[in-house]
């Protein structure tokens, strides 16, 4: 393992390296403004295409855990967070057209008025005052290697009418939902037994469906009242078979229907802004994990139904131009009911977990100020959570935690930023934790666990940006990250492991962002891009009292990007490889498993627009077939004390694929 030291040193040899005085100084203000001109030489077509364009600005499409506060990205849209969660941010950003947008803010570091999201850099995308009519159908094909296919294709309807907005959008979806179908093979190594060797034929990994998101704005009582409404159904199947002499055929498969009602209203009166969230989701999922085999076929479903129900208030008062105030409160009320059976050789057995009913009464207060000072700026607030957790079976527990955070941005010379933040996260636990589930091609049945406490986090991370020679952009990151009751795999009961707490983990995370235009190199029209990231964790296994990274957890993530605009051609050509060498390990009761990524991932595309309402995408996937190699140790029992029975090592090398899309707006 390469040691922390040895990363940290590497990242600031790159910072001596490209310090340089600026060419083309841009302010030192914590906030970039890119006019819509900005992107003109690009076939761009969508918002989500010009933040993705945005130099050193990383995208984050925020998480899917419960309640609001946390769980943004980091876009706002005319400075507003979208109160949608079901309808993720990416989506609704790739139903802005390139035609309303008028420019777009990266605000880093805090900036008065602005609600950050709890991030240190947001992209705000500021849509045109002009009245507007939009229709945009398209189609798109996903074509694999075997010749299966899965169409798509989307009908969005928009409309801006004064300070009326109505948007509409039909989706038949056709998305990637895992990379790793194609062929392999296996070796099964049993001590004392003879080694088996056969063929691997991985399917599926494609989640169809449809959906319909409708939005709409109106002003109301002096502000503006928004609604959004999504309805989905998604549908993901899986197959793995496993040729002679072992024989196993296993499948897997998923639906899901999430739907979702929200209602926020914004509105300012004199130095006050006022802002109020309500949401209701509510969601089925349906899971069948099965195997069969000659001698033990096993058969796992499970259904779930949750709901979440949530108010939130924010007030924040803009006393000055160099200071705001902002505090609020949200409330949320939660369920899940879950239902688990597992069937062995036709015998049922019994998994703890399987029959669980959760509900969360969950409330917090937050309060902050954000002070902005020359060259600079300081925010500095807490949040105070609390809940209480009531599950079949056992007591309901109450828990409640502060969560303080200080942001300090700082920019001692022109086109640099400094930036310091120190906070104690508080992870959220997973209700889909406390119910059973199974992978039974991979870890097998988990059990549920309805004692688990939340994770805690103190971290200190430190952000440098730099950005140089009039359209380039350095961003390194170093964070250190000491953890608390760390949700990781632990023994349960019934020789089953499942989620649970160990008591102490640290992880160390270093990340580097690089956008370098190539026109300084005689390229013109080029853009070269590096996002990685590195993380070195460790804790004491539960079992081994050994030390262990934390599990499911990649050691690195490299991703590369050059993209070219040729005007003349009226076409984009785009080139991503991620080198591989990646790990990822995971540490289970009776078995020990990692994944590594040994041979480069590479996708290309091609763009063409021969006029600016119509836009053709052709996208090759895999073009190198990367190889994903799993080995699992399995033991006749806990690995601490118990022999080892088997060691299963499987290649599966991906399969080339070809997806096409046709983009007409009207």
């Amino acid at each position: 393992m390469r040691s922390a030291g040895g990363k940290a040193a590497a990242i600031t040899l790159i910072l001596i390296i490209i310090r340089a005085p600026p060419l083309h100084a841009q302010p030192t203000s914590a906030l970039l403004s890119y006019p819509a001109s900005y992107f003109a030489d690009a076939q761009l077509n969508t918002a989500y295409d010009m933040v993705m364009r945005l130099p050193g600005f990383a995208f984050d499409d925020g998480n899917s855990a419960r309640g609001f506060a946390g769980t943004a990205g980091n876009v706002l849209i005319d400075s507003a967070r979208p109160s949608s969660k079901t309808d993720d941010l990416q989506s609704l950003l790739k139903r802005i057209p390139v035609s309303r947008v008028d420019h777009i803010e990266v605000i880093r570091g805090g900036a008065p008025g602005i609600d950050m999201q709890g991030q240190s850099v947001v992209a705000n995308v500021v849509l045109k005052a002009a009245d507007s009519t939009t229709v945009i159908v398209t189609v798109s094909n996903v074509t694999f290697s075997d010749r299966a296919s899965a169409p798509g294709g989307s009908i969005e309807f928009g409309r801006k009418d004064g300070d009326w907005t109505y948007d509409a959008t039909a989706t038949r979806y056709n998305n990637i939902g895992d990379d790793s179908a194609g062929n392999g093979a296996y070796v099964f190594s049993t001590p004392g037994a003879a080694t088996d060797m056969g063929s691997v034929r991985r399917r599926g990994g494609l989640a169809v469906g449809w959906g319909f998101n409708g939005t709409a704005t109106l002003p109301l009582w002096g502000g503006k009242l928004g609604a959004n409404f999504t309805a989905q159904q998604n549908i993901f199947t899986e197959t793995l078979a496993y040729g002679a002499p072992d024989g196993s055929f296993f499948f897997s498969g998923n639906k899901s229907s999430p739907n979702e009602l929200g209602l926020n209203w914004n509105a300012v009166f004199g130095s006050s802004e006022f802002t109020i969230i309500a949401l209701a989701r509510f969601e089925n999922d349906e899971n069948l994990n099965t195997e069969i085999a000659a001698a033990e076929p096993q058969i796992f479903t499970e259904a779930q139904h949750t709901s979440e129900t949530i108010l939130r208030g924010t007030w924040r008062y803009l006393w000055n131009d160099a200071l705001t105030f902002e505090s609020g409160g949200e409330g949320a009320y939660n369920t899940l009911n879950g239902d688990s059976t597992f069937l062995d050789n036709g015998v049922a057995q019994i998994v703890p977990g399987a029959d669980s009913h959760v509900n969360e009464r969950r409330g917090e207060l937050f309060a902050q100020a954000t002070w902005k000072f020359p060259d600079g700026s300081l925010e500095a607030g807490s949040r105070f959570e609390f809940s209480r957790i009531s599950a079949m079976g056992v007591p309901s527990r109450s828990l409640d935690y502060v969560k303080p955070r200080i942001l300090l941005s700082w920019a001692p010379w022109t086109d640099t930023q400094l930036r310091l933040r120190v906070e104690q996260v508080v992870g959220q636990l997973d209700f889909n934790n406390f119910i059973a589930s199974s992978n039974l091609s991979g870890p097998g049945v988990s059990a549920g666990n309805v004692n688990l406490k939340p994770d805690r986090h103190w971290q200190v991370e430190g952000d440098y940006e730099l950005h140089f020679w009039g359209g380039a952009a350095l961003v390194a990151s170093a964070m250190h990250d000491d953890i608390s009751d760390l949700v990781d795999f632990v023994p349960i009961g019934g020789g089953l492991d499942g989620p649970g707490n160990i008591n102490k983990a640290r992880n160390n995370e270093f990340k580097l962002n690089i956008s370098l235009p190539t026109g300084r190199f005689g390229l013109a029209g080029g853009l070269f891009k590096v996002n990685a990231q590195w993380d070195d964790s460790a804790l004491t296994d539960p079992l081994t009292g050994q030390t262990r990274p934390i599990s499911s957890q990649n050691d690195r993530n490299i991703n590369l990007e050059f993209t070219q605009d040729i005007a003349a051609l009226n076409s984009t050509f785009d080139v991503q490889v991620n080198p591989g060498g990646w790990s990822r390990p995971s540490f289970r009761i009776d078995q020990i498993s990692e994944t590594r990524l040994q041979r480069p991932l590479a996708n290309a595309s091609w763009e063409y627009k021969p006029q600016p309402d119509l836009d053709l995408v052709v996208e090759a996937d895999n073009l190198i077939p990367y190889s994903l190699d799993v080995e699992q140790d399995n033991y006749t029992g806990p690995r601490n004390v118990s022999a080892l029975a088997q060691v299963q090592q499987i290649r599966n090398t991906a399969e080339p694929r070809l997806w096409l899309q046709l983009r007409k707006t009207y």
